[in-house]
């Protein structure tokens, strides 16, 4: 019987400057990840600056709505991020549906893009359970390695030990 996936989102980053639909992802994704701490940010730089609580995902605006003409966009904010070695799974959830943004923010990293509509929190539920998976999925790799790690070195004191008293 396969494990059951018990990895939970820590940190989630929602960022969008309208502030109605950034209270309704924020809403949905409390209802599904009861245990994760979810930050709202209005623009890039708040979510670049802030990225130091090392949000597992971020779930990012292409058009942030600049208060200054040199304000970041998605995109920007994406390169930021990959730039500052993030972490996070970045799954843009954006109104704009070009295809050329599409394929600049998955060629930059991002996860995933998903056009803001009816469908919009379904495609969200799914990239957060294939991103839940992809971290699981690392964490046990990365314990099975520490465990072979362990082991060998518990080999290697044996073998010194046992050479240690045979060669008396």
């Amino acid at each position: 019987m396969p494990k059951k996936n018990k990895t939970n989102f820590k940190t989630i980053f929602v960022v969008d400057d309208e502030e109605v639909f950034q209270e309704a992802v924020k809403t949905h994704l409390s209802n599904n990840h009861k245990k994760a701490n979810i930050h709202c940010y209005h623009s890039g730089e708040d979510c670049v600056a802030n990225a130091k609580h090392k949000p597992e995902l971020i779930v990012l605006d292409y058009h942030l709505a600049p208060v200054e003409s040199s304000a970041m966009n998605g995109l920007q904010t994406l390169q930021a991020l990959n730039a500052n070695n993030s972490n996070a799974h970045v799954v843009m959830l954006t109104g704009d549906d070009s295809v050329q943004v599409a394929n600049d923010t998955k060629k930059h990293g991002a996860f995933d893009y998903i056009v803001k509509g009816e469908t919009a929190f379904a495609k969200l539920d799914i990239n957060c359970k294939h991103i839940l998976k992809q971290i699981a999925d690392a964490k046990e790799i990365e314990d099975f390695r520490k465990f072979k790690i362990g082991f060998l070195v518990i080999i290697i004191l044996f073998i010194v030990t046992l050479y240690y008293f045979t060669s008396r």
